[in-house]
């Protein structure tokens, strides 16, 4: 398979691509099972800890 256009196969508009016929829905499945696995670069973000965290720093300390 040809390497594709990147535009083509942009998610926001690969379904006007494919009605258009500028590409065909198995030229995009195949692109699709062609991306290499990513999960490796994600990183876990817990956003109740992250929340918790900046209520901590944003509280201000009772004046005596």
């Amino acid at each position: 398979m040809a390497k594709l256009d990147a535009q083509l196969v942009d998610r926001r508009t690969v379904e006007r691509n494919i009605e258009k016929g500028l590409l065909s829905r198995e030229d995009h499945q195949a692109y699709l099972k062609g991306l290499a696995d990513a999960e490796g670069n994600a990183e876990v973000v817990d956003l109740e800890e992250e929340e918790a965290a900046e209520a901590d720093a944003d509280a201000t300390p009772e004046e005596a």
